[in-house]
């Protein structure tokens, strides 16, 4: 499901993500919306385009009370993704940890950025059959973000990172390619799961998080 849902039968996929969060975090970065707009219609139109997530979440409750036919938004369709895909992994065992990251990123978009990136990594692992143990980021210990149990060997600890214009010491694109000739090489000695470059292929991948950081202008590497 983490690819396949269809909007038609996406309200009761839609349905179990409200029952994990029936508080409803996202709704209140979306409220807000209205009066930024008000007093500053430029800096609103790029506040609601850095967080196409939550504001595509409220879009579907919207669309399930009024029972609008309309074609979903690109906003509907991030949301979309970003709901099946937290339902699907929640199923898989993602467990108290991960709804505990997923409802600090619906309330805070720093940390909506990083989530993305971290659940992209994750579906990809996922799909290729491992199980994803989540650690709980608010211990003050977590030295990783999520203990991945493979198939076929034994577990791993993996610390998800990527390279951002607005963060860290500065790099060109050439010093990250070269960090990268190095770590490749390395990765696919010590980890059977990858194999090279992923190129997202779904609405939660790279292009949504480019959306979702618009002024981070972040680039992340995924392998498999």
């Amino acid at each position: 499901m983490l690819t396949e849902t269809e909007v038609e039968s996406f309200e009761n996929v839609f349905q179990q993500f409200i029952k994990l969060f029936p508080e409803r975090p996202w709704a209140k970065r979306v409220d807000a919306w209205p009066k930024a707009s008000a007093k500053n219609p430029f800096r609103a139109a790029l506040i609601r385009k850095a967080q196409p997530v939550v504001f595509g979440i409220a879009a579907w409750e919207e669309r399930f009370k009024t029972e609008n036919q309309e074609n979903p938004s690109d906003e509907m369709l991030i949301g979309m993704s970003f709901v099946a895909q937290l339902v699907e992994l929640n199923k898989g065992g993602g467990g108290r940890n991960f709804l505990s990251r997923v409802r600090g990123a619906l309330n805070k978009s720093h940390d909506m950025r990083a989530l993305l990136f971290e659940l992209q990594v994750a579906v990809h692992l996922f799909r290729q059959g491992c199980a994803i143990n989540w650690t709980n980021e608010s211990s003050g210990s977590k030295v990783y973000d999520m203990l991945v149990a493979p198939s076929s060997m034994a577990e791993l600890e993996i610390e998800c990172k990527s390279f951002s214009v607005d963060k860290g010491e500065e790099n060109t694109v050439e010093e990250r390619l070269a960090v990268l000739d190095k770590v490749v090489p390395v990765l696919k000695e010590v980890m059977p799961l990858c194999s090279g470059l992923m190129k997202p292929d779904t609405h939660l991948g790279e292009n949504a998080r480019q959306i979702e950081v618009s002024d981070d202008q972040a680039t992340s590497f995924l392998f498999r």
